[in-house]
């Protein structure tokens, strides 16, 4: 019996070990072969790690090629307090080499917390040597947006976020080809924790970002942000727009705003200031829209240099609506009517054009419609359609009111006139560049549509050169030069009604009028005391030709003198403007 049972029991033993074989087995068989894989990927999650190696950020450039914006490598520093017993003598010496108040430390490390010591602050080689010494303090390297012009052109070239990423202007619109696409590698480590590069297929490098070369020029633009200060300070206003464009290819080679910032610290602006109003905002151009009138009216024939129109003495009712002139006239020429900007003469010659023909006008030199510039934020514009017109409408819209354009609208519409009538797409990229300096794309210019003949343009030209040379534009003459421009005065409206004391004052010009190199616009907003924009505005246009004229190597300068010198213009120096006389002397407008 005994027996019996010591046998059933080895019987027993041997099964279960059999058993245990078996699921042993199985277990072996699961993890090197079934679950092997997945294994493999958590023992090389534990033991390596994949590393990003982010991609250099493209340069912003102008169009010699000078840097605008570009991308600088150092180190980051981040302070850790509790791994440094004696703070009293890091923080001190910390706070000089990152170049930030002591008081600002001591206060993030009363908290305990660890906090970067300087956001946006990088420390090069030498600083790195000396903080990695002191305790708490810990180096990693990074890059860092920098814009070696300061506030010159900001509003163009924008600002990047703390991730690098654009987030205004150029560096907004052309994210993609600016950002690049990071790298990567993998780090294995050790039993101690120590990292080791792989090599081969665990590492791929970074795709560098493209250079974006604008049409800018960076002494061009410094003349004219410049200026621009000036004007703003000795005319009181709230805030002021230039912007020069080549109109033969539509090339924008400056914008200015006035009030500005430094894309270096924008948050140090406040918000107002970093818009880009030359393309973002948009206001009633009041008498420099009486261009596209005046183009009309020569399209249409409605007149002549030398018609006759009655000024009805400075005020004229138009269906119950008085429009006035700023000065009285009486009987005047059509050419006279221009000079001074007579409101009443051009509302009478837009009745003779009709709504639907100043209409399609002013909508074929752009207005109502985003120019299409390379910029992130453009307004279209307001041009209502002729059925949404009131009866006084016609006369109102004729002289600038009832209508809203950009600055850009503005300038891109006298260039329509200054090469010859086409309309072109503003450009603001000439194109990309690798890190070679290879082109990689070219922005070719772009017309849009023809709007006037060469010789209705050349008309235009012709009355615009009289109202620098005989009316309200006279502050803009440039000696030897000659200069087609318009002023204009338009009156601010809020609520629905316009506001006493509240105008915008503009001038717009083109030079040399026979062959125009560039177009020139300035608007000051809300300008004190005088504030016509023959008075304000054209002076600063003056004083910026000037300066382009006279400055070696300045984009204008070189066109001016090639112009001078193919049309046998002795080089005169640019004095003082004499005073005009006569009926130009008093014109204000």
């Amino acid at each position: 019996m005994i027996g019996d049972t010591h046998r059933f029991r080895v019987k027993g033993l041997f099964v279960a070990g059999i058993i245990l074989w078996a699921i042993l087995l199985a277990r072996l068989v699961q993890v090197q072969i079934v679950d092997q894989p997945t294994l493999a990927e958590a023992a090389r999650y534990n033991h390596d790690c994949r590393q990003r190696i982010p991609a250099r950020r493209g340069d912003i450039l102008d169009r010699d090629l000078e840097p605008l914006a570009r991308t600088v490598s150092g180190y980051a520093v981040k302070f850790v307090p509790s791994e440094a017993p004696g703070s009293g003598d890091v923080l001190p010496r910390l706070a000089e080499l990152i170049r930030v108040d002591p008081q600002v430390l001591w206060r993030k490390a009363d908290s305990g917390r660890p906090f970067m010591a300087a956001r946006g602050i990088l420390i090069d080689d030498d600083g790195a040597g000396v903080l990695s010494a002191m305790d708490g303090v810990h180096l990693t390297r990074e890059q860092a947006r920098v814009y070696p012009q300061g506030r010159n052109g900001a509003h163009i070239i924008g600002f990047v976020g703390v991730d690098n990423t654009g987030l205004e202007g150029t560096e907004l619109q052309f994210e993609s080809v600016l950002s690049g696409v990071p790298g990567w590698a993998v780090i294995a480590r050790d039993g101690r924790g120590r990292g080791h590069s792989l090599p081969g297929e665990f590492f791929r490098p970074p795709d560098d970002g493209r250079r974006i070369v604008l049409t800018l020029d960076r002494d061009c633009q410094a003349i004219v942000e410049r200026e621009l200060q000036r004007g703003i300070e000795e005319s009181g206003a709230r805030w002021g727009v230039v912007v020069v464009m080549d109109p033969r290819n539509g090339d924008v080679v400056a914008m200015a705003n006035a009030p500005g910032f430094d894309p270096n610290d924008p948050c140090e602006s406040p918000q107002g200031d970093r818009r880009n109003r030359a393309i973002t905002d948009f206001f009633e151009p009041g008498s420099t829209f009486k261009i596209v009138t005046l183009a009309a009216a020569v399209r249409h024939r409605v007149v002549q240099p030398d018609t006759v129109l009655n000024g009805d003495n400075g005020c004229a009712r138009f269906d119950g609506y008085c429009i006035r002139d700023h000065d009285s006239y009486g009987e005047i020429t059509f050419r006279e009517a221009v000079e001074h900007s007579s409101n009443i003469c051009f509302a009478k010659v837009a009745l003779g054009i009709g709504r639907e023909r100043l209409y399609q006008m002013a909508r074929d030199f752009g207005v109502g419609c985003p120019t299409g510039i390379r910029l992130p934020g453009e307004t279209g514009g307001i041009l209502r359609a002729p059925r949404e017109w009131s009866r006084r409408s016609l006369a109102t819209i004729s002289i600038g009111q009832e209508v809203a354009v950009s600055v850009l609208q503005l300038a891109n519409l006298v260039a329509v006139v200054a090469n010859g009538g086409t309309l072109m797409v503003p450009r603001i990229a000439l194109g990309v560049r690798n890190s070679h300096g290879d082109w990689v794309a070219r922005y070719d210019p772009v017309e849009i549509r023809r709007v006037l003949t060469v010789d209705e343009a050349a008309q235009v030209t012709d009355y615009l050169v009289g109202v620098v040379e005989r009316g309200t534009g006279y502050r803009a003459r440039i000696p030897g030069i000659p200069v087609a421009g318009k002023t204009g005065t338009a009156q601010k409206a809020e609520n629905g009604a316009y506001v006493d004391g509240k105008y915008i004052a503009s001038f717009v010009g083109y030079l040399p009028a026979d062959d125009p190199a560039a177009v020139i616009v300035v608007v000051l907003d809300e300008p004190r005391e005088k504030f016509y924009g023959g008075e304000v505005a054209a002076p600063v246009f003056r004083s910026i030709v000037e300066r382009m004229t006279t400055t070696s190597g300045v984009c204008l300068g070189n066109d001016i003198i090639r112009w001078r010198i193919n049309n046998d213009v002795r080089l005169a120096s640019i004095d003082a403007c004499p005073s005009s006389n006569g009926d130009a002397g008093g014109a204000r407008h």
